[in-house]
């Protein structure tokens, strides 16, 4: 980045920029993945119909889009749940955190995966898309059909999962193979597909469901940069 787009990036920073503070930090196994608990004053909850992201500075002219969820709209507090496994801008800036610390973001902005009145809903995605998708069914509450599944790269994860994580979606190992059974023993039909995760495995999920015999429902992909 040029000085003069530096400069430019700097001053729009300075009037747009927001801040949230860390209250604690839960790491899983080996560090591979980490919980964040925020406390947010601007954050409204009570506005959101859909699933929605945090652009968060990770480092100099630097942004990563991260799903809040299980927020509280009295405390203003929310978590973030953050893939750490690769060696990524986001996944250096998250393990540096600590309790106390002040983080940057310019705003909290919608995703195209939302709540659908009456509408049975898929998810299907990997350990990056674990707080979007847990995002999605607080949103939903007990009001619809909802059911899943995350696949995990890190076996050690899949028991973490289990044990620490309230919600309707099936650990599996991150095998593309093992998911597309897991997606044709579900049947979908009519359903509203939301697949999340890495732009591969978006890609390839979405070509996959589209061609599962009798589905005719519709498929909305949600890709995430590392």
């Amino acid at each position: 980045m040029n000085i003069i787009k530096k400069k430019i990036v700097s001053v729009l920073e300075r009037k747009m920029i927001k801040t949230a503070r860390v209250l604690a930090i839960r790491y899983w196994y080996d560090q591979s993945m980490v919980e964040i608990d925020l406390h947010v004053p601007d954050m409204k909850p009570a506005d959101w119909t859909s699933v929605q992201h945090m652009k968060i500075k990770v480092a100099e002219g630097t942004y990563r889009d991260y799903s809040p969820t299980m927020w509280d709209i009295e405390t203003k507090t929310c978590s973030l749940i953050i893939d750490t496994s690769h060696d990524g801008r986001g996944a250096h800036w998250a393990l540096q955190l600590n309790s106390g610390d002040l983080i940057e973001y310019l705003g909290i902005g919608s995703t195209g995966h939302r709540y659908v009145e009456k509408q049975p809903i898929i998810c299907i995605g990997d350990e990056s898309s674990l707080a979007h998708f847990i995002a999605l069914m607080q949103l939903i509450g007990k009001d619809n059909e909802l059911k899943g599944t995350i696949g995990f790269s890190n076996p050690n994860h899949l028991t973490e999962y289990q044990a620490n994580i309230r919600a309707p979606f099936v650990p599996l190992p991150k095998d593309v193979e093992v998911i597309k059974q897991w997606i044709i023993s579900e049947s979908p039909k009519n359903h509203l597909v939301y697949i999340a995760g890495s732009y591969q495995l978006v890609s390839e999920m979405k070509r996959f469901v589209r061609n599962v015999p009798g589905f005719r429902g519709t498929i909305k992909g949600q890709g995430f940069w590392k």
